[in-house]
């Protein structure tokens, strides 16, 4: 299990339960998935497919606040430690 991908997932997870917006919600719940799926990956991710995933944290960030808000940065910081291990760009 890859830990800071898991946490992402969690982080994301809490910011899902936390948003008012169902369209939102909706988008951090796949996030929530594909980060889960990432954790339990042995290879892992490579920096294309984590950038997406930030992308589009950083697009819902933009409509959420509050507990949701502070959960998508954490999420965003626990992504970005792990980017830091992996090989590439």
């Amino acid at each position: 299990m890859i830990n800071e991908l898991a946490e992402a997932a969690e982080s994301v997870a809490a910011a899902s339960e936390a948003c008012d917006d169902e369209d939102a919600r909706e988008r951090l719940s796949g996030l929530e998935s594909q980060l889960s799926r990432l954790a339990e990956s042995e290879q892992g991710a490579d920096h294309g497919r984590l950038a997406r995933i930030q992308r589009a944290l950083d697009e819902i960030e933009a409509s959420v606040a509050g507990e949701a808000l502070d959960a998508i940065r954490a999420a965003d910081g626990c992504i970005d430690d792990y980017r830091e291990t992996v090989d590439g760009v």
